[in-house]
């Protein structure tokens, strides 16, 4: 359930990265948790990973951390291992992967594939916009609000 959020995150937002943006998540490395493989959740939308370093708390003030379930829900876990994961669009490492895999490859693939990537966007953005501006979302937020 977890790792589908996770994916569902990265998903969207690789749909509102700027080209040199970057998406940064905090993930726990032990059981169970490094079995969640977000390289691979990352690479699934597009995404790559440019950074993998040891998260720490002093470079977050006023951070509290909770486990979040259960009756310790409000109790802190330890950190001694926790890592930041930097992520950006893979665009330039799909270009180069699709143009390395097959010596002599032709540029209209790659270009082919670029065109197909656009209009998928292009789809996802639209249904974006009328999510958001469907009235059913405008009535659930106006009860969040109140």
């Amino acid at each position: 359930m977890h790792r589908a959020l996770v994916h569902g995150f990265f998903r969207n937002a690789s749909a509102m990265l700027r080209a040199d943006g970057e998406i940064h998540v905090n993930h726990k490395t032990t059981a169970p948790f490094n079995h969640w493989n977000l390289e691979e959740l990352a690479s699934q939308n597009s995404l790559a990973l440019i950074a993998h370093v040891n998260f720490k708390v002093n470079d977050y003030p006023g951070y509290n951390n909770k486990r979040g379930a259960f009756s310790r829900c409000n109790k802190p876990f330890p950190l001694d291992y926790d890592v930041y994961y930097s992520v950006h669009q893979a665009l330039k490492l799909g270009y180069v992967r699709y143009m390395t895999e097959v010596p002599g490859r032709d540029l209209n693939g790659s270009i082919n594939v670029l065109e197909e990537l656009r209009r998928l966007s292009v789809l996802r953005s639209a249904w974006l916009r009328k999510m958001l501006t469907s009235p059913c979302q405008q009535t659930t937020v106006s009860k969040m609000e109140n």
